[in-house]
């Protein structure tokens, strides 16, 4: 069934019937609600169809336990309650389509698995093909020896077919009895009470938790079913093996590979030819990817255009598999030179880095001598084959070996490939190195591919949603395990950015000035990090758009913008103190007015002169050679800001902000006065409007000292 099928994860919240339709049908999860509302219509506009105690109830197979017709009814209308076979009939009947379902083999009784059916609703023709596969499965992996606890519900995807099925479509076709399991018949049943021979009901047992499964308001129950380890191992094909093979007698490879000839494996001819024949003369199938499953003493061959694009690239080769962790130290690679020249035999090369060139082995005295080949041979004449040796990291005794050529003219115009062979007996995967609990279910390596479609996505989005995008879309054995797959693969991300920028994970902080530091070597926008003994360093941020803008729009007098500065209180620990500018080249359409860009910008821990000298006397370097008389500069009057910049655009004109000064002259009458008043209005317009008359300031002053002073 997997070989065709491809299971898709549904979030296992109670609404996974649900979701798992949505998915189907829609191409997304999120319509579940949509899909549970139409059961729930159908539930009770034909209650006949639903109730137990009815003749024309849906599920005439009595060992399969069913709920009351208020008990289905009243989850159906429950966001999280979980869904039983009758809601699969009804969600049948309001889609007006079939719904296949596929229970995996079982053991615990013979005979046709009722769960594996094809369920038509209410007046849904039998005609019809089924809308989606539904499987039957577990939302957790079962620990070593354990029963199954069927409590989850997926789509299978065909994989011959597109993801989203138009449920339309369908009607008027034929429907293909056996295509739910080659190992299970498939048994048909009929919402008005009618049946096919042999015709049998599956039940719904989604989210049941649990040893044993029952149903309240039934004496009936049913144990639960446990996974029969030989059902899947019932096909096989038996292959006869020499060094040569026969072209001619192409057969399917089965999903458990084909079997090794001998304990030794196969000879380098046989890969040889394996690897360079062309795709049509091969005798087994290639598959895309290493299958799933038991892998014992037996060889696959695979598809290698992901690697041939990865090491263009400059990535490692990756060779995916479902056997858990592989052991590092004790795995290695090699490489080894073959001359071969069309329709003849192997010869096996060494090169000699030091001679630069290839050579044939030959025994002098005992030792081992290398002679150069005379003439050397062509590049293309040459066959390298590499090889991959590992262990499992669960047992010595399981071993894997993963060979594949270099392209030479032997393999052009045709898909690079690799031949992988386990040697051994298959062994249950280990635990993740650095897991503490013995007992937590085995470590699957997550796919190269699936990690790099994770990166890609948090370009853009967080993890948890990249989470349930992947395991939405992508087959169930390749999706992530949980959601720490993520984040790790988040987190390494992070880390290779601070590694590439020269900034790093700040713990203290040396490692924050150090991380300041390096970014001035990385980072255009910082352009000077001043350290100065007992003070936090200080940074200064600019482009060189923004200085070239300073000298374009600040340097006239007349016509030009101010170019004014401001420290500011609240960005944290750091003062910042920012440069702003008007654009005079743009205008805004609304006001007409100038827009305010950003200039270089001074980051600090202190605001004395000597801090401010740092970044005054650095924007004077700047812009030396251009006239400072032109220049005005603005400030909100802080004495330590306005002695720095005197000192180093002595000639520039200092403007102080009307804004800041109207604030400091009220607090100043606030102090003095006590309150606002209205002597204190009326100083504050003389003080600042220049509209007024002589004798109206003067009267105004001499009010503001009477009350003052006298």
């Amino acid at each position: 069934m997997l070989e065709t099928m491809s299971p898709r994860a549904t979030v296992g919240d109670g609404n996974c019937a649900y979701r798992a339709v949505s998915l189907a049908l829609f191409g997304d999860q999120s319509h579940h609600t949509y899909v549970r509302l139409k059961a729930a219509i159908e539930l009770m506009d034909h209650p006949m169809y639903y109730d137990n105690s009815s003749a024309n109830f849906v599920v005439a197979d009595t060992q399969i336990p069913t709920d009351s017709y208020s008990k289905l009814l009243s989850d159906v209308l429950t966001d999280g309650a979980y869904a039983e076979i009758t809601h699969l009939y009804a969600i049948s009947a309001a889609l007006e389509s079939p719904l296949q379902s596929y229970m995996p083999p079982m053991s615990i009784r013979g005979g046709c698995d009722p769960y594996t059916c094809i369920v038509i609703g209410r007046g849904v023709r039998m005609t019809q093909s089924p809308a989606c596969t539904l499987m039957w499965t577990s939302c957790t992996v079962p620990t070593p020896g354990a029963q199954l606890k069927v409590n989850h519900l997926v789509w299978l995807a065909d994989l011959q077919k597109s993801d989203v099925i138009d449920v339309d479509a369908s009607h008027g076709e034929s429907v293909v009895a056996g295509d739910a399991s080659s190992d299970a018949s498939v048994a048909v049943a009929h919402a008005d009470g009618s049946s096919a021979p042999h015709a049998k009901p599956v039940v719904d047992v989604d989210d049941l938790p649990g040893e044993t499964q029952s149903v309240a308001g039934s004496d009936a129950s049913y144990a639960e079913p446990v996974l029969d380890q030989d059902a899947s191992d019932d096909l096989t094909v038996d292959v006869s093996h020499a060094d040569g093979y026969d072209a001619t007698a192409a057969v399917n490879t089965p999903s458990q590979g084909i079997p090794l000839p001998n304990k030794g494996g196969l000879s380098t001819l046989t890969v040889v030819n394996l690897l360079t024949a062309d795709a049509a003369q091969l005798p087994y199938q290639v598959f895309s990817s290493i299958p799933h499953g038991s892998k014992s003493n037996v060889y696959f061959l695979v598809k290698n255009d992901c690697n041939v694009t990865r090491r263009q690239a400059g990535k490692q080769a990756a060779f995916d598999d479902d056997c858990g962790a592989w052991n590092s130290q004790c795995a290695g690679s090699a490489k080894f030179p073959y001359l071969r020249t069309e329709g003849s035999s192997l010869r096996r090369l060494f090169w000699i880095a030091s001679q630069g060139k290839y050579c044939r082995e030959m025994k002098v005295d005992k030792q081992r001598v290398y002679v150069p080949l005379e003439p050397q041979p062509a590049d293309d004449d040459v066959l390298t084959l590499v090889r991959y040796y590992t262990t499992s990291a669960a047992s010595n005794n399981y071993k894997r070996r993963v060979t594949y050529i270099t392209l030479t003219k032997f393999t052009a115009g045709i898909s690079d490939r690799f031949v992988v062979v386990y040697f051994g007996e298959h062994v249950q995967g280990g635990c993740h190195g650095h897991c503490k609990d013995p007992s937590a279910p085995p470590f699957i390596l997550t796919p190269a591919a699936t990690m790099e479609q994770i990166a890609d996505k948090l370009q853009h989005n967080g993890a948890s949603q990249v989470y349930n995008d992947v395991r939405a879309t992508d087959d169930i054995a390749d999706a992530p395990r949980n959601m720490r797959v993520v984040q790790n693969k988040k987190a390494t991300l992070a880390r290779s950015v601070r590694q590439a920028t020269g900034s790093r994970a700040c713990h203290n902080l040396a490692d924050e000035v150090q991380s300041v530091i390096n970014m001035a070597y990385n980072d255009s926008f910082v352009r000077q990090v001043v350290v100065t003994a007992g003070k936090v360093p200080s940074v200064i941020l600019y482009i060189d758009r923004q200085i070239a803008e300073l000298k374009g729009f600040c340097f006239d007098r007349n016509h030009g913008s101010v170019l004014g500065f401001d420290k500011t209180y609240n960005l944290g620990a750091m003062f910042v103190t920012p440069s702003v500018y008007k654009n005079v080249a743009l205008n805004r359409t609304r006001t007409g007015d100038n827009p305010l860009f950003l200039g270089p910008i001074f980051v600090h821990s202190h605001s004395d002169t000597n801090t401010y000298n740092q970044f005054f006397g650095h924007l004077s370097g700047l812009l030396m050679g251009c006239d400072f008389q032109q220049l005005r500069l603005g400030s909100d009057d802080e004495q330590a800001m306005c002695k720095s910049m005197k000192h180093f655009f002595s000639s520039s004109s200092f403007l102080t902000c009307s804004r800041h000064l109207k604030e400091n002259c009220t607090r100043k009458i606030d102090e003095l006065i006590g309150c606002a008043s209205t002597q204190c209005r009326s100083l504050l317009d003389a003080l600042l409007c220049s509209l007024m008359s002589r004798s109206e300031y003067v009267n105004i002053m001499s009010a503001f000292i009477n009350l003052v002073i006298l």
